[in-house]
């Protein structure tokens, strides 16, 4: 990337490299970029790749060659814009417009004025004078010659200043167009004095060499989701085309990325599970967990070539080892008292098994190294009182780190103080460098400040510090209307874009096409005539993704057509989805109902209330409907005796049916159902007869009338 200079610890003699943008995941909040760099590596080189986005973590920075080399080292640093960026040059070009305006305006302004100047040009009246009058034949010569030059120069001026208005008006679209440009400008184009990071990365060759392939992964915040759909129905089947709304300002933009949209938490923080052994036996007391594992011996031994070649003396030898139990070897303890961190300074110590915490890769490998890194905890053996206390003497003095320019004391403290924990900033692995051979505790890790670490002036860390919490203000970016934005939950899963795909960095939503999966649907109509007439139209098919269907809004189309914009609910995979799609006018229906009270039984002491229901269905459209049609028989109370019941007739038959009520809503009884086929132009009457069995002496509540 050509306008950024290097501020700091980059190698001014690193190959600069071009990369560009491969793969993206866009979580939650943040987004996962794979950036890839061809480079041809025949000797041990130090590549420079520049252009990254200051709300770039650190932590999460990866490196992979693939070819015959290797990566062996990686640094990040901080670099400045200069005036070479493309946003300068957005920037030159509004002043450019605004200056050719400026002067166009300012050339109309002098055609105007001269204008003005020539109307006042006319022949002076003679006054009181002297000499003789001239010839009255040489005045109207005179005043002739004025007049024909203020034509002529009127239409000139005329002409230029009609040409001066057409450049006025040239010139302010040149302007308003630049200044559009750079209002739309994305984060992606900063100013000069903005600042980005780089990576620095170490390339050996393996044997000769040859052409390689740089992977760099890393963790940006700034970038969002929410999940939208399009189902087109045809006449055989449907296509359901799943849709996601991004917007990110991570401060670059993604060009012809393969995109993947994830529900996951990328830095959620997850405990290991810990899988004790069982026994059968007498309880015994838990064992003493270690902080970490006793570093490797024999770390000065690395330096020695460093040391015979150079000339160097080597740093002064380490304290005397700790004092260590006889045979046989003794069960390792690290005492709590001898780790424990005062409050005004960073605690000396660092958690339990870091390679496990810290998961596999970059993480767990660095946190091995920061345990072999440290020095060996203190055994307990059964050596007199005052050795212990020596012990801990040349064990503060071991722990010691500068931090801040000062000291960290180790005080003492009770043994029994707990678990060893760790300062948050001890974990930060990016800020983690290691001595060198020349200097005092070579080998080994110690925490610097962010401006050290990058190499660079201590404002370029408030710059990063501004430009990260600009990009994570996106989080709270509400979605665009109809939209859920997609969060983390329970289970997560992630969609694939099919293609490659455009998303700028300018903080707005992008509606952007997934994936198109082909599904079986089979359209119905439905209708519940006793509630309303109108008949809807229903869609069923099954979730043809592997992965479930988010909530979300739908648009259906048919025919090229929108015919309804509903909202989808989330779906398991495989699951059945049901999508109303509106009503179709086609397709009538009529409710009648009869009524009528009849004396019943022995000594005619019952009242039977008689129902006779007519439903007529009509299709007028042009295709043939499967049709619903849903009717709900009243049932008495589970407590009433003294009310009954009964079907007369049901014509053509029917079929019980039980919808899946709302969570906590009693069931619907008495539900049933007709499924009819209508032809184009067909008519058919269904007819249902029912009655009621009451005491004659009771009346129903409401009315014994049970149909309008």
């Amino acid at each position: 990337m050509t306008g950024v200079t290097t501020a700091g610890s980059l190698d001014p003699m690193g190959l600069r490299v071009d990369s560009r943008i491969d793969r993206v995941v866009v979580f939650p909040g943040a987004a996962w970029v794979t950036r890839i760099a061809r480079v041809s590596v025949g000797e041990r080189t130090e590549l420079v790749v520049g252009g990254l986005p200051a709300a770039l973590d650190d932590d999460t920075v990866q490196v992979a060659a693939r070819g015959p080399a290797r990566a062996a080292d990686v640094r990040v640093s901080v670099e400045v814009v200069t005036a070479a960026d493309p946003a300068a040059e957005d920037d030159r070009e509004v002043h450019a417009r605004r200056r050719d305006l400026t002067v166009a305006e300012a050339d109309l302004a002098h055609l105007r004025g001269a204008l003005a100047a020539l109307g006042a040009l006319a022949a002076a009246s003679r006054g009181e004078r002297d000499l003789p009058a001239p010839a009255w034949g040489d005045a109207v010569t005179a005043r002739l010659a004025v007049a024909e030059t203020r034509a002529s120069r009127e239409a000139a001026l005329r002409v230029a200043i009609a040409a001066a208005e057409r450049t006025v008006e040239d010139a302010r679209s040149a302007f308003a167009a630049a200044a559009y440009r750079r209002a739309q400008a994305t984060s992606a184009q900063l100013p000069p004095g903005a600042v980005r990071k780089a990576l620095a990365i170490t390339v050996e060759p393996d044997g000769g060499g040859g052409e390689v392939v740089l992977e760099v992964h890393y963790l940006v915040a700034g970038a969002r989701w929410a999940p939208g759909y399009v189902i087109r129905l045809g006449d055989t089947g449907a296509r359901l085309e799943m849709r996601a709304a991004i917007a990110q300002a991570t401060g670059e933009d993604w060009r012809g990325v393969a995109l993947e949209v994830s529900t996951a938490a990328p830095q959620r923080w997850v405990e290991l599970p810990e899988l004790p052994s069982l026994r059968i036996g007498r309880a015994q007391p838990a064992p003493a967990r270690a902080g970490w594992r006793p570093p490797p011996p024999g770390v000065d031994e690395l330096f020695l070539d460093w040391d015979r070649e150079l000339g160097r003396h080597r740093p002064p030898p380490p304290p005397p080892k700790l004092m260590q139990a006889p045979e046989p070897a003794p069960t390792v303890e690290v005492a709590a008292d001898a780790y424990a961190a005062p409050a005004s300074g960073p605690p000396a110590f660092y958690p339990q098994t870091l390679a496990a915490k810290g998961g596999g890769g970059l993480l767990g490998a660095l946190g091995g190294a920061l345990e072999r890194a440290l020095p060996a905890p203190r055994a307990r053996s059964a050596a007199p009182a005052a050795a212990p206390a020596r012990d801990l003497s040349d064990l503060k003095k071991r722990m010691a780190f500068k931090t801040d320019e000062r000291a960290a004391a180790v005080e003492q403290a009770s043994p029994d103080d707990g678990e060893l924990t760790a300062s948050r900033d001890l974990l930060a692995y990016g800020r983690l460098r290691m001595a060198g051979p020349a200097d005092a505790g070579r080998g080994k890790l110690a925490p610097v400040e962010r401006a050290a670490a990058w190499g660079a002036d201590p404002r370029a860390a408030m710059a990063v510090d501004d430009a990260t919490r600009g990009a994570r203000a996106i989080a709270h970016a509400p979605p665009p209307d109809g939209f859920s934005a997609a969060d983390t939950g329970v289970y997560d899963y992630a969609f694939a874009a099919d293609a490659r795909l455009d998303v700028p960095s300018d903080g707005t939503w992008h509606n952007v096409a997934l994936l198109a999966r082909p599904a079986a649907v089979t359209v119905r109509h439905v209708v519940v005539p006793a509630v309303q007439p109108e008949v809807f139209r229903v869609a069923w098919f099954d979730n043809p993704l592997d992965a479930p269907l988010l909530a979300g809004p739908v648009d259906v189309f048919e025919r090229g057509e929108v015919i309804v914009t509903s909202r989808l609910d989330e779906t398991p995979p495989g699951g059945a989805v049901e999508l109303g799609l509106g009503v179709d006018a086609a397709v009538k229906v009529a409710r009648n109902a009869r009524f009528r009270e009849e004396a019943a039984g022995v000594l005619r002491g019952s009242l039977k209330l008689v129902h006779e229901v007519t439903i007529t269905v009509e299709n007028l459209g042009a295709r043939a409907v499967a049709l619903e049609v849903r009717e709900r028989l009243p049932q008495p109370a589970p407590d009433e005796e003294d009310v009954e019941v009964a079907i007369d007739r049901v014509a053509p038959a029917w079929e019980p049916w039980k919808p899946e009520g709302e969570r906590g809503a009693p069931p619907l009884r008495g539900g049933h159902r007709w499924k009819v086929e209508l032809a184009p132009a067909a008519r058919r009457d269904l007819q249902l007869d029912y009655h009621v069995k009451i005491a004659q002496k009771h009346e129903l509540v409401g009315g014994n009338r049970r149909e309008p």
